[in-house]
């Protein structure tokens, strides 16, 4: 009897889960997208794993501790007292950092704790005149705080809770949001699924006193581990809240259907080499049709990365080609699990 008495439960958060997320989302579908949007940063990979993986990763039979802001369902109680660190040097001197955590609290479930920071260094002040007032340090800032719960063997649910902070000067803005997900895994098949909402919120203070949404998404994908070759590939869906994906200029009827569907797509993979080495790569083609500026294909929206398994950690290195802009690289230490 008990035992059906926790399925019932567990049937039933899941459920209010979907119909929470689904309440907040419905005022975002309209208004809100990953794009167009205020705190943009929060789309910025955090690791430089999903980096190399282009960036949309929520399925993968091996989840990071690096990775709980992309799927909160991807925690679980392996990941007890493991962490990472994550560095990315940007163009014009932009510095981003993430630092995440999680612990296991034995029948409370295992939380995650993540800390990303975006500063963009020092910028003069000037008026509308030129004259320059002084110096200033625009950063960006996100506090998240995951938990997750086991349903059954193969699937779990996940919730995580955003703070987020932008700082310019002397304007300032905050938010509250909210990631819902589910991750579903078949070792056996060597297969993962994960469905993710994320950034369902709203503003506590804008810069200009007018509400601006956060950025909304819903992303799918979906991963398969190949039988004979040490391979897992990856499929990513994003914005699937939104099918209009446009630039600047163009009319959403002008657009090919099948470029339009590669736009929400997101390609990847992962081999491994030896046991102690990976190699991944990605193709992103709705960042390559935004960056790049030619009629050229310059391996713009493609990544690659390198993965080191080490006894005590892991290492991780990519590299995201920009166009002309120059490539972008990422580091990230995990504390093996």
């Amino acid at each position: 009897m008990c035992k059906y008495l926790k399925r019932i439960s567990t049937y039933l958060g899941i459920a209010f889960l979907s119909l929470f997320v689904a309440f907040f989302s419905i005022s975002a579908l309209y208004g809100q997208s990953a794009d167009r949007s205020v705190y943009r940063f929060l789309t910025l990979s955090q690791s430089a794993r999903t980096t190399a993986l282009g960036g949309t990763l929520v399925a993968t039979l091996e989840p990071d501790v690096d990775m709980l802001t992309l799927n909160p369902a991807f925690l679980h109680k392996g990941m007890h007292q493991g962490w990472a660190l994550s560095l990315d040097n940007s163009i014009g001197g932009i510095n981003r950092s993430s630092l995440q955590t999680a612990y296991s609290w034995g029948k409370w479930g295992t939380f995650g704790l993540s800390l990303h920071h975006v500063n963009y260094g020092e910028i003069a002040e000037r008026n509308a005149t030129g004259e320059q007032l002084g110096n200033f340090n625009p950063y960006d800032f996100q506090l998240s705080l995951i938990h997750s719960k086991q349903v059954d063997e193969r699937l779990r649910i996940g919730l995580a809770t955003h703070f987020i902070q932008s700082r310019y000067a002397q304007f300032n803005a905050a938010a509250l949001a909210l990631n819902g997900g589910l991750y579903y895994s078949n070792m056996e098949n060597r297969q993962s699924f994960g469905l993710t909402f994320s950034h369902v919120g709203t503003q506590l203070n804008s810069f200009s006193n007018t509400n601006e949404p956060v950025p909304f998404s819903i992303d799918a994908g979906f991963s398969q581990r190949l039988l004979y070759l040490p391979f897992e590939w990856h499929l990513s869906f994003r914005q699937l809240n939104r099918w209009n994906m446009t630039l600047v200029g163009e009319q959403a009827e002008d657009v090919p259907f099948v470029q339009m569907l590669g736009r929400h797509l997101v390609f990847g993979g992962e081999l491994t080499i030896v046991k102690a080495l990976q190699f991944r790569f990605s193709y992103n083609p709705w960042r390559n049709q935004n960056i790049n500026f030619s009629d050229e294909f310059d391996f713009s929206g493609s990544a690659l990365g390198l993965g080191l398994n080490f006894k005590r950690f892991k290492l991780n290195l990519s590299r995201q080609a920009q166009g002309n802009i120059g490539p972008n690289w990422h580091v990230s230490i995990v504390k093996a699990i």
